[in-house]
């Protein structure tokens, strides 16, 4: 079984999605013995222009054209539905809306069985801890934690500074919007079948026994 998700490090519903996904394919496994493959594709949430600091609530009410106390309503669901998972978000330390598009660049250059453990540690340090993920020294100290080695990070740096995977990174996503993505998380099974919001577990469950019959969707 095959899952790519598609999403955005600042989504927190992506995050819930993820951690469900995550539970999904483990139940499974144990219960058919097939394991899932999951791999990961950008988008961009909010898209914000590089090198532009702007408050994180202001334009978030601007966005979406919706008054304070909605916004603090929304996150305040988020943060319930996060925390039945074991997921915490304090909205309250998050300041900046970030350029996430360096952080997905992070992400491609990270050895493939780094990059699930690096997605929680860049959300966790967002919504947790309020960090600037836009800031390349934040991102190189995030990776450490999420457990590359000094070699690995020292292969990654001129890379991330230089923005050598920006290119790529945008096609990815631009292949996303082209395929009629306009909300995360996305999750793609077996190319064959795709769940949009962060669905519970035994919805994805259900979604994966479909997909296991269904056929590859190829493009013309």
């Amino acid at each position: 079984m095959r899952v790519a998700i598609v999403s955005d490090v600042v989504c927190p519903w992506c995050r819930i999605g993820k951690s469900n996904l995550m539970q999904a394919a483990e139940q499974w496994t144990q219960e058919t013995g097939e394991p899932v493959e999951v791999a990961l594709l950008p988008f961009l949430l909010d898209p914000v222009e590089a090198g532009v600091k702007e408050d994180f609530r202001e334009r978030f009410t601007k966005r979406k054209g919706i008054p304070q106390a909605q916004m603090e309503a929304m996150f305040e669901r988020v943060t319930q539905a996060g925390a039945q998972q074991g997921l915490r978000f304090d909205f309250d330390k998050v300041k900046v809306a970030v350029d996430t598009v360096p952080a997905h660049e992070l992400m491609e250059l990270a050895p493939a069985d780094k990059r699930m453990d690096l997605m929680d540690a860049l959300m966790s340090a967002y919504f947790e801890e309020g960090r600037d993920i836009g800031e390349v020294d934040v991102l190189l100290s995030i990776a450490k934690d999420a457990g590359l080695t000094d070699e690995k990070l020292k292969e990654i740096e001129p890379a991330l500074r230089s923005r050598k995977m920006e290119g790529l990174v945008r096609s990815k996503i631009a292949q996303m919007q082209q395929a009629g993505v306009q909300g995360v998380p996305l999750f793609i099974i077996n190319d064959a079948l795709a769940v949009s919001g962060a669905q519970p577990v035994e919805v994805l469950l259900k979604a994966f026994e479909q997909a296991k019959h269904a056929q590859p969707v190829t493009s013309q």
